[in-house]
């Protein structure tokens, strides 16, 4: 069976980082909160850049949902307008965006290479860009198929009253050299017996920044133990994969 190819987006505003892998290239970009918005329909990044609005990564256009394949939105481009009102900042752009119902559009006056362009499309459903393999993750696990311990660079889900590692991220700075293994059963946190993802997702909000978290795994007839301390704020990770 072939290795599903995946682009992967982690957007870690309160760390202040973005990290983007498209085709397993990685690119990281560094950003204060506030001076990055995804566009999600075309897995583009914009970010406030001396004062200009770039865009820093788009989502090659067969990965994208077939509807958005030909929205010519390119790395470099600068965004003056969106829908008809001009822009200063990534947040402009986010409330405009936000404001949007599903199908109305949202229009970009575009700056590229001197020469203004109009960039368009209709605001996609958030379900049916799931439905179609974009999975919104977050550390409450209020949304998506899987939830994310950032701390740990893994993504985990729960079947029949067990939590198991589903994959290790191993893209996310500070990560490295965790014995951490898909497949690895998660059975505690800071000694508390885990049963399901919600328990895990209780606990972890309960640790305060700063604070270590003690991770006890099992991995065949091992237990395996991992610590890292609590980072601040929340993150969100968006993962596309195809076939």
């Amino acid at each position: 069976m072939k290795t599903k190819s995946k682009a992967i987006l982690f957007l870690f505003l309160s760390q202040l980082l973005c990290f983007v892998t498209f085709a397993q290239e990685m690119k990281i970009i560094k950003a204060k909160p506030g001076e990055v918005f995804m566009i999600p329909e075309v897995g583009a990044i914009i970010q406030l850049k001396d004062k200009k609005i770039v865009v820093e990564n788009v989502m090659p256009a067969d990965m994208r949902d077939k509807s958005y394949k030909d929205v010519d939105l390119q790395e470099a481009d600068v965004i003056k307008m969106v829908n008809g009102k001009k822009v200063s900042s990534t947040k402009e752009c986010e409330d405009i965006y936000n404001n949007l119902k599903t199908g109305d559009e949202f229009k970009m006056g575009i700056n590229r290479k001197e020469k203004m362009f109009i960039v368009g499309f209709k605001k996609a459903n958030p379900e049916e860009l799931k439905s179609s393999g974009k999975m919104i993750i977050k550390k409450d696990g209020k949304k998506g198929e899987f939830n994310i311990l950032p701390e740990f660079g893994i993504l985990y889900s729960g079947l029949n009253g067990k939590v198991t590692v589903k994959e290790v991220l191993k893209e996310i700075p500070g990560t490295e050299g965790k014995d951490i293994k898909a497949g690895d059963l998660i059975l505690k946190i800071n000694d508390k017996v885990i049963g399901n993802i919600t328990d895990l997702a209780n606990e972890y909000d309960n640790v305060k920044t700063g604070k270590k978290i003690e991770l006890i795994l099992q991995r065949n007839d091992k237990e395996i133990v991992v610590t890292a301390e609590k980072k601040e704020g929340e993150g969100k990770v968006i993962i596309k994969k195809r076939n």
